[in-house]
C-alpha cells in the first residue's frame, strides 16, 4: 500500500542525500520529496517514480547490480509522459567514466543500456527490470558485457558512484541513449563514493 504523503510536509525533510554503507546496502540513502524538474510547472514533491530514496549496489561473480528505491512508481507515465530515466554513474579502476541508465519511454518496454558517460554512439545493452508494486528499477551489468567500455574486476575500486533521475518533457521520445537530449534532472544523490566491486549481495 502506498500512503500518498502531503508534497508541503515532504519539502520539510532534509534535502541533501547521505552516504550509508561501503557494503552498497544501501550505498545512500536519499529524502523523500526533494524531486523536482527544470522548467517545468510541477513542485518540487510532485513526481514521485523519480524520488529517489536509496540505492542499492551488488556485485560478486562477475557481475554488477544497482537496485535504485523511489518513492512511488505506480504514476510513471503520468510524472512524466515524455518518458523517465534512471541513471548510475562511476568511474572504472583505470579511470573511464560509465553511466548505465535504465530507461522507461512514453510507449513501450523499457531499454537498459551501458555506455561511455557524454558518449551515446559507444552504448552497449545490459539488462534490468522495472518493479512497480516495489517501487524499485534494477539495472544488471555482467562485466563481459561492458568490456567494450570498460574493464571490470572483482576487486577493483569503483570511485565517483552516484545515481540521477530524469525526465523527458518532449512527449513520445525515450529517455537517454543516443536521444538523450531534452532531459531534465529530477533528483540527484551523491555522485562522488567508492565502491569495491565483489562486495557481494544486500540481505
Amino acid at each position: 500500500m502506498h500512503v500518498r504523503i502531503p508534497a508541503a510536509l515532504l519539502l520539510a525533510a532534509a534535502l541533501s542525500a547521505t552516504p550509508a554503507s561501503a557494503s552498497g546496502c544501501p550505498l545512500f540513502t536519499d529524502p523523500a520529496g526533494d524531486e523536482t524538474v527544470l522548467a517545468d510547472t510541477l513542485l518540487p514533491g510532485m513526481r514521485p517514480a523519480l524520488d529517489m530514496l536509496a540505492l542499492d549496489v551488488e556485485s560478486g561473480s562477475g557481475t554488477l547490480t544497482a537496485t535504485v528505491h523511489v518513492r512511488d512508481l505506480a504514476r510513471m507515465h503520468e510524472d512524466s509522459p515524455g518518458g523517465l530515466g534512471w541513471y548510475l554513474y562511476f568511474s572504472a579502476a583505470d579511470g573511464t567514466r560509465v553511466r548505465i541508465e535504465a530507461n522507461q519511454p512514453m510507449w513501450g518496454a523499457p531499454y537498459f543500456v551501458a555506455l561511455l558517460d557524454g558518449s551515446p554512439s559507444t552504448g552497449v545493452a545490459v539488462s534490468g527490470s522495472i518493479d512497480v508494486a516495489n517501487d524499485t528499477v534494477t539495472i544488471t551489468a555482467p562485466y563481459a558485457d561492458l568490456a567494450p567500455i570498460a574493464s571490470l574486476a572483482d576487486g577493483d575500486t569503483l570511485a565517483d558512484v552516484g545515481m540521477t533521475t530524469w525526465s523527458r518533457t518532449e512527449p513520445g521520445q525515450p529517455v537517454g541513449g543516443a536521444l538523450g537530449s531534452g532531459r531534465n534532472r529530477a533528483d540527484r544523490g551523491p555522485r562522488d563514493l567508492p565502491y569495491v566491486l565483489g562486495s557481494g549481495s544486500c540481505p
